[in-house]
């Protein structure tokens, strides 16, 4: 979702960065995702939602067909996925974010929070 979450999104980011010398940035999924669902739903359905809620969702469209098929809860999986794609998406930001986590000086991480168990699992995700 990073890629296509426009400039205030992108921008807060790089900002925290480059001003703020943030060293670190967490990609926090969370269980239930209303956002992965409707993805989930609307790719079946081959329809679209109004307004920005659209665009919202086709950004969520390729970690729920990446995630198809594995083991385990479908929609758990699709969070994940999309947890991981934002991870790897902001690691390769330019100008600003690339440059620093190839240096070292910028760590992006993925993490799962459980909403009932009130508990955030952070996540290895692929390199």
């Amino acid at each position: 979702m990073v890629s296509g979450a426009g400039v205030t999104v992108k921008g807060s980011i790089e900002y925290a960065v480059a001003e703020l010398n943030v060293p670190l940035i967490v990609i926090l999924g969370h269980s239930g995702c209303g956002a992965v669902k409707a993805a989930m739903n609307h790719i079946e359905a081959k329809d679209s939602l109004p307004g920005a809620i659209n665009g919202l969702v086709e950004l969520i469209k390729p970690a729920v067909a990446q995630s198809k098929g594995a083991p385990g809860d479908v929609l758990e999986n699709a969070i994940r996925k999309n947890m991981e794609i934002g991870v790897e998406r902001l690691k390769e930001l330019q100008p600003i974010l690339a440059p620093r986590v190839n240096g070292g000086t910028v760590k992006v991480v993925g993490a799962l929070y459980d909403l009932r168990a009130g508990v955030v699992t952070m996540v290895k995700t692929p390199t």
